[in-house]
């Protein structure tokens, strides 16, 4: 699937045979979605159902014709600001500002929707007094978010939902007994296809990088519960935590960002239960890398090391470069 414009809103759907490039279907939407604000969720697929954001709707669409099937309004003075799904559930995070030109009070929920008709299921308020600043899905089951509201007394917290899309515990950013759950690096720039980089979940364990206070990187990982939001455990890492990425249904995989010229970077592979292998030997050498998003080498060729077969994939957005590259490491 491909939903967007470079700078701009887009009213056109498509669906691309990922073999041949060609154009399976197009549907053009009835009103493009705002191009404004943080909004990279424009699109998601569930039930063979592929959703579609507008200005003041999500839409449904027949994956295999692109015939639509339904439309859900969330209200005329409220806009989708993006979705994700998975199974038949479809999450459908929404903003409303009644009488936005005379100063309505805004507030923001979260719609559960069943993907194959529209219906919703549950309509969970999220607790925001102001405009949702920034933000981001770190899994879409179970569906967990990034919320930071503009206000910067209120939320800016992990929220995760359970299977009737009920928030579970918060899991607040400031952490003053550790530091800084950190969800990006260096100068904080976002690409939009992955606007939370140092944040996974792992069945129901989130993994975070952390920040200490007066360090300015991330040394450290954390795994929080996100049934009660509590902290399982806390490990240290022997270089800055530069990305991560779910390696399988009990690991993450942890690029480290080598401070010193004579130690090369290295991927690790961390059990999201206990946080075992954050540190110390082991893990992949990293050959080469090239390219930097916000202080973080997101272009890289992995040596022979530890984990098995990995299949990795690293992102480089700066446009001079491959956008993506696919590796895989063979470990003993």
């Amino acid at each position: 699937m491909a939903f967007g414009r470079h700078g701009g809103a887009c009213a056109d759907v498509r669906a691309v045979d990922p073999r041949t490039g060609r154009t399976r279907w197009r549907h053009t939407l009835a009103q493009a979605p705002s191009a404004a604000g943080p909004r990279p969720y424009g699109l998601a697929v569930a039930g063979g159902i592929a959703l579609a954001r507008e200005r003041n709707a999500v839409r449904g669409l027949a994956l295999a014709d692109g015939a639509q099937r339904w439309t859900r309004p969330v209200g005329a003075d409220c806009v989708p600001l993006g979705l994700a799904a998975a199974g038949r559930a479809a999450h459908v995070v929404v903003e409303c500002a009644p009488g936005a030109s005379g100063g309505g009070r805004v507030t923001a929920a979260v719609l559960t929707l069943d993907a194959r008709t529209g219906a919703v299921r549950h309509r969970e308020p999220l607790p925001v007094e102001s405009r949702v600043a920034d933000w981001g899905v770190v899994a879409a089951e179970p569906f967990t978010l990034w919320v930071r509201e503009a206000d910067g007394r209120g939320l800016d917290a992990f929220v995760s939902f359970d299977g009737a899309g009920r928030a579970r515990p918060a899991v607040p950013r400031r952490q003053p007994d550790t530091g800084e759950l950190t969800v990006r690096s260096g100068d904080g720039a976002s690409f939009a296809a992955l606007p939370v980089p140092l944040a996974r979940v792992v069945g129901q364990t989130l993994v975070v990088a952390v920040t200490a206070p007066g360090t300015g990187r991330p040394g450290a990982l954390a795994g929080y519960g996100l049934a009660d939001g509590k902290r399982r455990w806390l490990r240290g890492t022997d270089e800055p935590v530069g990305a991560l990425m779910t390696a399988d249904h009990r690991r993450v995989a942890v690029y480290q960002d080598s401070s010193r010229a004579d130690r090369p970077d290295m991927i690790r592979w961390v059990d999201a239960a206990t946080g075992g292998g954050a540190g110390g030997a082991g893990g992949a050498r990293v050959l080469a890398s090239d390219a930097r998003l916000g202080g973080s080498p997101w272009f890289a060729v992995a040596g022979p090391g530890e984990g098995g077969i990995e299949d990795l994939v690293l992102t480089n957005p700066d446009g001079n470069r491959p956008a993506v590259l696919g590796l895989r490491h063979r470990g003993p």
